[in-house]
């Protein structure tokens, strides 16, 4: 299984498991499939209304587990296991459209899911399976409005509403708990590639609000692990006026490596004043001799 964070291909198969090179916690779809089953199978008097929205959520017709979910949720609050999978519903069903009423209402979940939270597992887990997530979906929505500005401005020099919702996307999207996974640096290069496109096309303002990306993907540099996904990253996804806009703002990404030229440290010992010392009078011995030779 390729890891989420640093890429590195694993020998793991279980559902959740810590990559074997960066240590980063990796958790699989069947994860929640099977725990979404074992509560079908275990759970005695289980609600109708949860037993429907968890089967749903299984067979993947997630607006149908979200109405069943949001009723039983009305009336059983305290279940902290309903709000992970009204979340991980929630999650698959962003649209450019709602992203942010769906981002809004899935945090609300998971704060709701960890006040009553007893399975400490399943919290963890929702919560890294929904940071991937919502960061896939707003790449998504945020080019859906990218392109939607670009046609605007080359029509008639508009597309500034698009511009500022393709950001606004990212921003929010990247405040979900931060767990350095390939699609969060993915987005920050994209994020920092859309201010570059923007502060030159409308307004500076995009130059400031690149700095929040770069100063989360400099963090995430500070990991030796996350190093070469990150510059595989700017790589792929940072075209050369990206690459110079980056360089003007950050302080230590795209920067030349300096070579340190190497001084000797050995003190100066007696012996070795007096070797060279002989070696002068040698020299100068050398040239006198040749000039005698040249005169006579």
């Amino acid at each position: 299984m390729k890891c989420s964070s640093c890429g590195a291909e694993n020998g793991a198969s279980g559902t959740a498991y810590d990559c074997e090179y960066c240590g980063a916690h990796n958790v699989t779809q069947k994860y929640f499939d099977n725990k979404s089953q074992v509560t079908l199978d275990d759970t005695k008097n289980l609600s109708p209304l949860k037993k429907d929205g968890l089967r749903n959520y299984k067979l993947g017709d997630y607006e149908k587990a979200i109405d069943s979910l949001t009723q039983y949720l009305r009336e059983s609050d305290a279940d902290s296991e309903g709000w992970v999978f009204l979340a991980l519903s929630e999650a698959q069903t962003i649209k450019p459209s709602n992203f942010l009423d769906r981002f809004s209402s899935i945090s609300n979940a998971m704060e709701n899911a960890k006040e009553y939270s007893k399975d400490k597992d399943l919290y963890n887990n929702s919560e890294i399976k929904l940071s991937s997530d919502l960061i896939i979906s707003s790449h998504k929505a945020s080019d859906f409005y990218y392109r939607n500005s670009k046609k605007r401005f080359e029509s008639f020099g508009g597309g500034s509403r698009g511009a500022d919702s393709s950001i606004s996307i990212l921003e929010t999207a990247l405040n979900f708990p931060n767990h350095g996974s390939l699609a969060r640096i993915e987005a920050l290069v994209d994020g920092i590639n859309l201010c570059s496109i923007y502060s030159s096309r409308y307004d500076d303002i995009y130059s400031d609000r690149a700095l929040s990306f770069i100063s989360q993907l400099e963090e995430l540099n500070k990991d030796d692990n996350l190093k070469s996904a990150i510059e595989e990253g700017i790589n792929n996804y940072l075209p050369k006026s990206g690459e110079k806009f980056l360089k003007k703002y950050s302080k230590t990404l795209l920067k030349p490596k300096t070579s340190k030229v190497k001084t000797s440290n050995k003190p100066e010992t007696k012996e070795n004043s007096n070797s060279k010392a002989t070696l002068g009078c040698l020299v100068i011995l050398a040239v006198i001799a040749a000039i005698i030779f040249l005169v006579f």
